[in-house]
C-alpha cells in the first residue's frame, strides 16, 4: 500500500468518524503531532481520547486536496 493509499484511507476514516479504523492506522508506540490539539499525543490512550474528541464529540472533517500530494 502506497503513502497515498494510506493517507486516502485516513481522510476517509476520519469524515465517517469511524475511530476503529483511523486508530488502527497508529501502531501502539505512535506519537501523534495533532492539527487539532496544541499537545503532542505519546500514547495510544492519549491518540484515542483525541479522536473521540474531534470525531464524536466535535464531529470534525477534514478535505485533503490529493492532486497536491507529492511522494516520495
Amino acid at each position: 500500500m502506497s503513502a497515498k493509499d494510506i493517507l486516502k484511507n485516513w481522510n476517509q476514516y476520519f469524515n465517517e468518524a469511524n475511530l476503529s479504523k483511523i486508530l488502527n492506522l497508529y501502531d501502539e508506540e505512535s506519537t501523534l503531532i495533532p492539527t487539532f490539539s496544541d499537545q503532542i499525543l505519546s500514547d495510544h490512550k492519549k491518540i484515542k481520547d483525541y479522536f473521540y474528541k474531534v470525531l464524536i464529540d466535535q464531529k470534525v472533517s477534514v478535505k485533503i486536496v490529493f492532486e497536491s500530494v507529492i511522494e516520495q
